[in-house]
């Protein structure tokens, strides 16, 4: 399972990846982050899970990329919103 992490505040690289580095058991594969006007997103994640990195860049947000439960953030005009799966466990 990945793990993400987020601020709502652009170019906050090394907050993010000190964030990532707390969690970095949940995905030792590799490591994005990225900014955008609003916020710096970013996860770690295993080799299966890091099909289509791109498309998270691309699309201002990031998942669990799980096909079974949905932990997400994604950015808004507002910040970033956080979405999780009906039971919250994912």
């Amino acid at each position: 399972m990945s793990g993400m992490a987020g601020i709502n505040k652009p170019d906050q690289f090394n907050l993010v990846e000190k964030m990532l580095d707390r969690i970095s058991n949940r995905g030792k594969y590799k490591k994005i982050v990225f900014s955008t006007n609003i916020s710096t997103l970013g996860m770690v994640v295993t080799k299966p899970q890091s099909v289509g990195l791109e498309l998270f860049i691309s699309s201002k947000f990031v998942n669990d990329n799980s096909a079974s439960r949905i932990a997400e953030a994604i950015e808004t005009g507002n910040g970033i919103e956080l979405i999780r799966d009906h039971l919250g466990i994912a």
